[in-house]
C-alpha cells in the first residue's frame, strides 16, 4: 500500500523531542541578520497603493491618447492615399507612357525588394521549419 507523503516527510525528519542544535557562532550570525533585516524595514518606505480614482484616470488619459495617435495616423493614411491616388491619375491622363514606366519601376522595385530580404533571411540561416 502506498504511504502518504506527509507520512514519508514526518519519518525522514528527526524526532521531534530532539531540539536541533544551535552553536553560539550560528546564533551570533542569526541575530546580525534578524537586526540587518530590522533595519532594511526602516529604511525601505512602505508604498501604498494608488487609489482607483487615481487609476481610472490614467486609464482614461492613456486612451484618449491612443485615440488622438490613431486619428492622426489614419488622417496620415488618407492623405498619402490621395497623393498616390490623384499623382497616379494625374500622370495616366497626361502620359500614359510615363504612368506605364513608373508602373514598371514600382514592380520591379518591390520585387528587388522581395528577392533581397529573401536572400537577406537565407544569409542568416533563418530556417523556415523551424518557426
Amino acid at each position: 500500500m502506498r504511504k502518504n507523503k506527509f507520512d514519508l516527510n514526518q519519518q525522514s525528519l528527526p524526532n521531534s523531542s530532539s531540539e536541533p542544535h544551535v552553536s553560539q557562532e550560528d546564533q551570533e550570525l542569526i541575530d546580525q541578520l534578524m537586526l540587518s533585516f530590522q533595519q532594511m524595514d526602516q529604511v525601505i518606505p512602505h508604498s501604498t497603493a494608488p487609489h482607483v480614482g487615481h487609476l481610472e484616470q490614467l486609464i482614461t488619459e492613456q486612451k484618449l491618447a491612443v485615440r488622438r495617435r490613431n486619428r492622426l495616423e489614419l488622417l496620415c493614411f488618407f492623405l498619402v492615399a490621395l497623393v498616390l491616388i490623384g499623382g497616379n491619375t494625374l500622370l495616366v491622363m497626361t502620359s500614359l507612357t510615363a504612368f506605364g514606366i513608373f508602373q514598371g519601376a514600382t514592380f520591379m522595385a518591390a520585387l528587388g525588394f522581395l528577392f533581397g530580404s529573401y536572400v537577406r533571411r537565407k544569409k542568416k540561416g533563418d530556417v523556415r521549419h523551424a518557426k
